[in-house]
């Protein structure tokens, strides 16, 4: 019998945590509760900050991204360096 294999999702948005949400993020959920196996898989949800905590299962996790700063910084970096250095380095430590 071979290894259970874990799925890690990543999406902007997910059902049920955040106030928006579309298609994608639907395909996302479902896909991800077909898998999940009553949450023994191990597979993991990889989302932005989410707008209802108290929602959130074990099996999501947040990640901080330069857009949860741009008020502190004062610009909007993502249309001049399309680069997230700060999910960048969150996605090198997980994987």
């Amino acid at each position: 019998m071979s290894a259970p294999k874990k799925v890690c999702f990543i999406t902007d948005f997910f059902p049920g945590i955040h106030k928006k949400w579309f298609g994608a993020e639907i395909a996302c959920k479902r896909l991800f509760e077909l898998i999940d196996d009553n949450g023994r898989s191990g597979s993991v949800i990889l989302t932005g900050r989410a707008d209802y905590k108290e929602e959130m299962s074990p099996h999501i996790k947040e990640v901080s991204v330069l857009e949860n700063y741009q008020n502190q910084i004062g610009v909007f970096l993502k249309t001049a360096f399309p680069f997230d250095p700060i999910a960048y380095r969150y996605f090198s430590r997980v994987f």
